[in-house]
């Protein structure tokens, strides 16, 4: 007989996902682009768990693999679920148990290199809780405790322009299994791209139109404006005082 160490009662499950899941609900940033994401991985386990007498683990890590799909809730929190097929742990004199888990997660991220939280992008580290189902299959006559557990971690994680982010990550289910993994996930969404299409030109400023000047009449063309004119009449060519009348010239 062999057992699993979960250890979880019912209340501190449902203290744990309940913080974990609904603290995230609060906004910190107007205009964050919420977005889907699907994604995939694969990674490296290490099994450690009860065994009974007569019965030893001969080698406790093996290869998995890990699908998962979450949604961004804010530029700190996103919620997670996901399957992993931890791989199998052998047993001696003969037989091995096959993991497998699924569940959910709240991540937080706690950190980034860079001021724009609007995506995940550039480098990011995130811690995560969660709640989870573990499946213990064994060929040989055991009687596993599997059942729901809880789960954390931390990762860091960098993101592409493009939606693609690569993470690499550790996490713990319970005090039974470590993981160590590597994933590549997808963002499905809003991104901010700067627009190709040119400004509309701003309209020229209206020309201010400049009075026309007028010059004074002169019907005379005698070099005196009609206003001051005292003999508008005057002959073209004849001499003229400033008041526009003939100047008499005397010949002596």
């Amino acid at each position: 007989m062999f057992s699993l160490n979960t250890g979880v009662n019912r209340t501190q499950i449902i203290a744990v996902i309940t913080g974990a899941l609904l603290l995230p609900l609060q906004s910190f940033a107007d205009g964050f682009d919420n977005t889907w994401y699907l994604g995939a991985g694969v990674g490296k386990s290490r099994f450690d768990f009860d065994t009974t007498a007569g019965i030893s683990i001969s080698d406790d890590n093996d290869n998995g693999y890990r699908l998962f799909g979450g949604y961004d809730i804010n530029r700190q929190f996103s919620v997670e679920a996901f399957y992993a097929d931890l791989g199998s742990a052998k047993l001696s004199p003969a037989g091995e148990v096959d993991f497998s888990v699924y569940g959910a997660s709240a991540l937080w991220y706690f950190w980034r290199n860079q001021a724009d939280y609007s995506m995940r992008q550039g480098w990011r580290a995130y811690l995560l809780a969660g709640v989870s189902s573990m499946d213990a299959k064994s060929n040989v006559t055991l009687s596993p405790d599997d059942g729901s557990q809880l789960h954390y971690g931390a990762a860091l994680e960098y993101g592409w322009k493009i939606g693609f982010a690569l993470r690499a990550g550790l996490d713990g289910y319970d005090t039974d299994t470590v993981v160590a993994s590597l994933s590549l996930l997808k963002r499905f969404g809003k991104s901010r791209t700067v627009s190709s299409e040119p400004k509309p030109a701003e309209p020229a400023p209206a020309a201010v139109a400049t009075p026309a000047v007028v010059e004074p009449a002169d019907s005379d063309n005698d070099g005196v404006i009609d206003s001051a004119d005292q003999c508008p009449d005057t002959a073209a060519g004849t001499p003229v005082d400033a008041d526009g009348c003939e100047i008499t010239q005397v010949v002596l």
